[in-house]
C-alpha cells in the first residue's frame, strides 16, 4: 500500500496541478493527489476505531456539503486543496499524501485481516478494507501515469482480485448510491457480457448478465452463448472495463456484439 502511494506521487512529480485528467472528467491532478489521500484517510479512521457502524467520508471531511455523493466529493478534495496554500506547498501537499498511506498500512498490520469492522455491502473485515484500499490507489495510479504519458502495469493478482472486487459492487444494490446512475442504462433481456484473462491458467473469466433489473455478475459459467468475449491480460481487462486505457491500446481482443461492450463502458462507471 505505502510503496504503491509512494508510486502514484512520483508519477505526478512535475505535472502541473492544475492539469485535468483525461481519465477522471472533471478532475484535476491536485484534486487527484487529495482523493486518494482521502479515501486512505476513510479506511484508516474506519479500521484504527475498529468501527461497527458506518462512517462517512464526509464526517471526516467536515462542514457542510451540497449535491449527490460524487459532487460532495469533489467539493472536499478542493476544500484540502485550498489549505495547502496558493501556490499549493507541493512538497507539504506529497508529505501529507505518503504519512496518510503509512497510517493505513500501519492500522491494517496492527488490525489483522480477520478483525471485524463496518462494510457496507461486503464482508465486514479489515482485509476487505485492505483490499479496496490497494484497487483504489492502483487505479488512481493508473489516472497519473496516464496523466505523465507513461505505460502502467497492474499485477496480475491484484488485477484478478480488484476484477472479482468491482463485479461483487456492481451487482449489490446497496452500492448503487456509490455508482453513477448510467449503471441502471444496462437493464436488458438476457444479454450476456464475458471477460477472460489470458494470462491466469485455467481461469474462464467472469460474466455480466443484462436482466431486466439489472446486471448480475458473477465467474463465467456456460450458457446460452455469450454475445460479446473479451479476451485480454487481466491488468488490461482491469484497465479496459475502468475506462482506463482505449481497447485500441490494450492487449484486449473483441469478439461478438462490440455495441454491447461500448453500452458497458458508457454505464458501467464509478
Amino acid at each position: 500500500m505505502f510503496l504503491e502511494t509512494e508510486s502514484f506521487v512520483a508519477a505526478l512529480d512535475g505535472v502541473p496541478l492544475e492539469q485535468p485528467v483525461p481519465t477522471c472528467p472533471g478532475w484535476t491532478a491536485g484534486q487527484l493527489l487529495v482523493h486518494v489521500h482521502q479515501a486512505q484517510e476513510w479506511a484508516a479512521v474506519i479500521v484504527e476505531t475498529r468501527a461497527t457502524q458506518r462512517v462517512s467520508l464526509l464526517e471526516i471531511g467536515g462542514g457542510d456539503l451540497s449535491g449527490d455523493w460524487s459532487e460532495q466529493i469533489h467539493q472536499l478534495t478542493l476544500r484540502a486543496l485550498d489549505s495547502f496554500g496558493d501556490p499549493v506547498d507541493r512538497r507539504r501537499l506529497s508529505q501529507w499524501i505518503t504519512d496518510g498511506a503509512r497510517r493505513l498500512t500501519s492500522a491494517l498490520l496492527e488490525a489483522g485481516p480477520d478483525t471485524a469492522v463496518w462494510r457496507e455491502f461486503c464482508p465486514p473485515r479489515v482485509r476487505t478494507w485492505a483490499r479496496w484500499a490497494l484497487l483504489e490507489t492502483s487505479l488512481h495510479r493508473a489516472d497519473a501515469e496516464v496523466l505523465a504519458a507513461r505505460e502502467f502495469r497492474i499485477d496480475t493478482d491484484l488485477a484478478v482480485d480488484s476484477i472479482d472486487q468491482w463485479l461483487a459492487y456492481v451487482r449489490e444494490p446497496a452500492a448503487a448510491p456509490f455508482l453513477d446512475p448510467r449503471l441502471a442504462n444496462m437493464k436488458g433481456n438476457g444479454e450476456r457480457l464475458r471477460f477472460q484473462p489470458t494470462d491466469v491458467d485455467g481461469h474462464e473469466g467472469w460474466l455480466a448478465v443484462c436482466t431486466p433489473q439489472g446486471l448480475a455478475t458473477s465467474a463465467w459459467r456456460p450458457g446460452d452463448g455469450d454475445d460479446v468475449v473479451a479476451r485480454g491480460t487481466a491488468s488490461d481487462l482491469l484497465l479496459l472495463l475502468k475506462r482506463r486505457i482505449p481497447e485500441a491500446g490494450s492487449s484486449v481482443a473483441v469478439t461478438g456484439e462490440r455495441a454491447l461492450l461500448e453500452r458497458w463502458l458508457d454505464n458501467v462507471l464509478c
